[in-house]
């Protein structure tokens, strides 16, 4: 016997808004003594306009359709089996909907956290996203921590399957056991990056011998540092340093040839 009998079909209903990328699914069937669906078109219809066919025969049932933000859109579908027959057109669209577009994410607070040199800082950060149907979240800092004896401003980038991006910033700062949590320092002569802070000192305390005009002047720093295991330290000029004196950022030695206009001159070294 013959297939005279067309086949139906129905796209599923949206929400009554979407993004802009329009995620469509349609089902059909044929008689139970039909020769079975072999294709599906898809017609689509922006703002009220005239309906036109987007996707022709195909055997998919499911595809995102690129619209635009702000727009309405309208879709049916029609089938055929595979001996010929055509599905009417509906008299009414199958599914509509109003595109508002992707919207950003949006991160949650997240609390500000202190903990010990060496330990590890854990934050979980949460966010929200107003598209529906929600997307799925990707999560990338922005920029990496740098040295933890600061407090560091750091960002967290968020997207979208839409690859609409937000911003937030987060806080950390660590300290060490013997200055405690959250302690933010900046050693001065001499840094070891962590721990307490050293203190220094000429490595002549009694006196040094005067710098002469002309003549190489030396001078070695020493300081401590009571933070077990030790630690390098690393020394720097701070203030106002005459022209041309240095300092060996590792073992404190202060070197100088003075000039002419520190004749006479009676300078201080703290």
């Amino acid at each position: 016997m013959p297939d005279t009998i067309a086949p139906v079909s129905r796209v599923a209903a949206l929400p009554p808004t979407s993004p802009a990328q329009i995620p469509l699914s349609w089902t059909g069937s044929d008689d139970a003594l039909g020769s079975g669906i072999a294709g599906f078109d898809l017609f689509v219809s922006t703002d009220n306009g005239p309906f036109v066919r987007w996707l022709q025969n195909t055997r998919n049932t499911s595809a995102i359709y690129p619209g635009a933000a702000g727009r309405r859109y309208a879709f049916y579908a029609i089938a055929r089996d595979v001996a010929g027959n055509v599905e009417s057109a509906p008299l009414a669209p199958e599914a509509t909907t109003l595109t508002t577009g992707n919207s950003a994410p949006q991160i949650l607070s997240a609390p500000s956290v202190s903990v010990d040199e060496g330990q590890t800082v854990e934050v979980t950060v949460e966010a929200t996203d107003a598209d529906l149907p929600g997307d799925t979240l990707t999560y990338s800092l922005v920029a990496a921590p740098g040295s933890p004896d600061r407090a560091h401003q750091r960002g967290v980038e968020l997207a979208d399957r839409g690859e609409r991006r937000s911003q937030d910033a987060f806080h950390h700062r660590a300290g060490d056991r013997q200055r405690g949590p959250g302690a933010e320092r900046r050693p001065d002569p001499a840094g070891d990056g962590a721990g307490s802070e050293p203190t220094g000192k000429p490595g002549n305390p009694g006196g040094h011998s005067p710098a002469l005009e002309g003549q190489l002047w030396t001078l070695g720093l020493g300081a401590t540092d009571p933070d077990l295991p030790k630690q390098a330290l690393r020394y720097r000029l701070t203030g106002s340093v005459p022209a041309g004196l240095t300092i060996n950022t590792v073992s404190g030695q202060l070197t100088w040839v003075p000039g002419r206009r520190w004749e006479g001159a009676v300078s201080g070294l703290t």
